[in-house]
């Protein structure tokens, strides 16, 4: 699980990420930008993107990661302004350090749909599965996951 990390070595942090110059990396449409620290202040981060990010709008949100010792570390920043490849946002509130991975998380595209097959009847997963589902309420959940297990998978 991620520690979240206080001011004190956030702040350290964040200067070692520009000191030492360490690659930002940001995903957006499964895309992987890489960014750099142009300059820090007490209220503001300036950063460079290595090529154009399309789409980024100011006041929007920024998932960021880097890696520092062979530990991830992700942060969160609010777009302040954009011109060009140049990025200034507010200094993060909080850093994360340990996180079990080593990759930032991706949103699911809104198409993305998900369908099951038990015993030939189609279980579809558009509308979500509750505890009150018609679906969870036949006993389709617990036959799928006895099916899961036996077959040494996990659902995540």
């Amino acid at each position: 699980m991620a520690i979240q990390i206080k001011r004190i070595q956030k702040d350290f942090f964040l200067k070692i990420v520009y000191d030492e110059q360490i690659p930002v990396i940001f995903l957006r449409n499964r895309t992987e930008y890489m960014l750099r620290v142009e300059r820090l202040t007490e209220k503001e981060i300036f950063l460079l993107a290595a090529r154009p990010i399309p789409g980024l709008q100011p006041r929007r949100k920024m998932h960021l990661i880097f890696e520092y010792r062979a530990k991830i570390m992700a942060f969160t920043v609010e777009i302040k302004t954009i011109r060009e490849n140049h990025i200034v946002a507010g200094t993060p509130e909080y850093l994360y350090k340990d996180l079990n991975r080593s990759y930032s998380r991706v949103v699911n595209p809104p198409e993305l749909k998900i369908q099951f097959s038990l015993k030939g009847d189609d279980q579809d997963f558009e509308s979500g599965i509750s505890p009150t589902s018609s679906w969870a309420n036949n006993n389709a959940m617990e036959k799928f996951k006895r099916k899961i297990i036996f077959n040494n998978c996990f659902i995540v």
